[in-house]
């Protein structure tokens, strides 16, 4: 599943960097973790967590709140963990020293680890 959720958000940032419109940085990046989020999904977890706390998704959610919750946390993740804020300005590279038992740890060529259980 990790592999599936990396080419997910490579694929996008491929697909992106070849569009004829230009999207700054964190547009980049947001659209990268909305797919990585789908595919997650798609590959039925139960929980997609950012580091931070950032909870992307949940089973048993309504589709209301998937699409509230799932912005905001990659858009908080974004903007306070990442240190990317909505300007296209990049990120700083951190660490993750967390551990969760029984999830995968994804590390889609970001600035971070995705965690889903």
């Amino acid at each position: 599943m990790v592999l599936q959720l990396a080419l997910s958000h490579l694929g996008t940032h491929i697909a992106d960097l070849r569009s004829p419109s230009i999207l700054p940085a964190y547009g980049i990046e947001f659209r990268g973790w909305q797919t990585t989020l789908l595919a997650a999904v798609g590959a039925k977890t139960k929980t997609v967590m950012m580091p931070g706390g950032y909870v992307l998704f949940k089973q048993g959610w309504s589709s209301a709140e998937l699409g509230k919750n799932a912005n905001d946390g990659i858009a908080g993740f974004l903007e306070n963990w990442a240190e990317m804020g909505n300007v296209g300005s990049e990120g700083r590279r951190r660490t993750v020293g967390q551990q969760v038992s029984g999830c995968y740890a994804a590390a889609p060529a970001s600035v971070a680890v995705l965690i889903v259980c």
